[in-house]
């Protein structure tokens, strides 16, 4: 475009001074930005002496390149670790191990991460329950907050919380889920598939989140018991534990590009969460 300030008498002005920008001169004492997650347990579910107890969020630093090749390796990925250590690069409370960590807890992590690392913006594909179609939508991931907790209405008694089961009557006692259990548990429903024995995987939760039933706690006991709950006391227990465990809430209102039936929907985890289409 052709400057035509010259031919009218435009008077000068002062030129307007950019915002001073921050200097790096040290390039060896720079360190990654961090900042701070809320966690959807407030830190009140863990034991005195836990690096999280009391502790209402945490310190991540931002994804970087190390992260990066830690997200593109096949042997990490192929052995199912990958996002734990990812969560153990970016923490800055060394002490702090994903595998003592409440899954809800970690969720939440890994979202602000993926925030910080590529935006809010992501990009997949959900299944519409009016018309079947599978639908390509862009959640916005600034959307997905904490789970509300307050108004649990269960004792909480010795590190568990205490329900009573509507149909036997037993006293249930149930722990809340770590990283180190959720390792377990995949591994326990492995070796059973390998070893061609039947074992569902809402009964392997069950066995995991219940920590007693009548101050009875041998798991061989509590399978038994499991194995013959009627399915009221076993709906009931399912409920509880959902109440009680801290998480993220991940119901996303949509409306389908196809039919437009407006509907609430689980936030779809695919590969595209750390692995987006570039």
């Amino acid at each position: 475009m052709r400057d035509n300030s010259s031919r009218f008498a435009v008077p000068d002005e002062e030129p307007v001074e950019a915002a001073e920008q921050p200097k790096i001169t040290d390039l060896m004492s720079f360190a990654a930005p961090t900042q701070f997650v809320d966690l959807p347990s407030g830190g009140k579910w863990y034991p005195p002496g836990h690096p999280l107890h009391g502790e209402s969020s945490i310190e991540i630093k931002f994804m970087t390149a190390k992260e990066e090749d830690i997200l593109a390796s096949q042997e990490l990925i192929k052995k199912g670790v990958v996002l734990d250590r990812l969560i153990k690069s970016i923490v800055v409370d060394k002490r702090v191990s994903p595998d003592d960590m409440l899954l809800g807890d970690k969720t939440a992590i890994m979202y602000a991460a993926r925030i910080s690392a590529y935006g809010p913006e992501y990009h997949t594909k959900y299944f519409c329950r009016s018309c079947s179609n599978a639908i390509e939508h862009t959640f916005d991931l600034n959307e997905i907050k904490p789970k509300d907790q307050e108004d649990l209405e269960v004792e909480y008694e010795d590190g568990h919380f205490v329900c009573t089961a509507p149909v036997t009557g037993v006293k249930v006692a149930l722990r809340l889920l770590t990283g180190k259990d959720e390792k377990e548990m995949a591994a326990f429903l492995k070796k059973k598939k390998k070893n061609n024995e039947s074992m569902g995987s809402l009964i392997t939760q069950m066995l995991y989140i219940i920590h007693s039933i009548n101050g009875v706690d041998a798991k061989v006991q509590i399978y038994n018991f499991i194995q013959n709950m009627p399915f009221r006391d076993s709906k009931y227990i399912r409920e509880v534990y959902a109440k009680i465990s801290p998480s993220m809430n991940t119901q996303v209102e949509v409306t389908c590009n196809n039919c437009y039936a407006e509907q609430e929907v689980e936030l779809p985890m695919s590969v595209e969460f750390f692995w987006p289409k570039q």
